[in-house]
């Protein structure tokens, strides 16, 4: 039972009939029932409010998640690129050494298969003096070598020279054939420049000489390859 003074009933008794309550019990009632609502609603928007703090957070941190996991991949992403570049550049190297390499064979074998034998050399060159051959390390190998292969090896005073044979036959044909003077002029007209400077060396030891009864250049002594 609720003891109430009469200045607050009467209050309460205006303000039920301005609710249009005619019995003051229903009013208090009232009174007493929207309270206890007030209080039930704080409640439970304490609780809503907590609940979505909660899903906010676990939403942010589900974000987060994702975010540090893209980070994690690109960081991983980066270390593949920079794994890719430095395997490039490594390539890149390769292949220029490949190429260096590639351009050294070539060139070696293109020296390699310019470079001529001693007797080709001789085919081409037709008189090798020994003292021309500039860099040969091997001399007496090298002449063996030649007259081996067919080439006239001749010994002169501090050198040899090794002839083709068959520029050596047409050089002997001209001069103890056909040239018929020892006149130096004539002679360097009727011989090659090669064929005169051979003439020369030969005339210097001396292997040759002009018969001017026959008026003929003959050799001297019993070297072969001048008869």
């Amino acid at each position: 039972m609720i003891r109430l003074d009469e200045e607050t009933y009467n209050k309460l008794i205006e303000l039920s009939e301005k609710e249009g309550f005619s019995v003051l019990n229903d009013y208090i009632v009232s009174l007493i029932k929207k309270a206890i609502g007030k209080e039930e609603y704080g409640l439970e928007w304490s609780k809503l409010k907590s609940r979505i703090e909660r899903m906010v957070q676990d939403m942010v941190n589900k974000q987060l998640s994702v975010v540090e996991t893209i980070r994690r991949q690109i960081m991983d992403l980066y270390d593949r690129i920079d794994d890719i570049t430095n395997q490039l550049n490594e390539l890149r190297k390769n292949i220029t050494d490949l190429q260096a390499a590639m351009t050294q064979y070539k060139r070696e074998k293109q020296v390699t298969r310019t470079r001529k034998t001693g007797i080709e050399r001789l085919r081409e060159e037709k008189v090798l003096f020994e003292s021309k051959l500039s860099g040969l390390r091997y001399k007496d190998k090298f002449f063996s070598y030649l007259e081996r292969m067919g080439a006239i090896v001749i010994p002169l005073k501090g050198e040899r020279v090794a002839i083709d044979p068959d520029f050596w036959e047409e050089f002997k044909n001209k001069l103890f054939n056909e040239i018929n003077t020892n006149n130096e002029e004539i002679i360097r007209e009727k011989l090659s420049p090669l064929e005169y400077e051979l003439f020369l060396r030969l005339r210097e030891e001396p292997l040759i000489f002009f018969d001017a009864k026959t008026r003929r250049w003959k050799p001297i002594g019993s070297l072969r390859y001048l008869k």
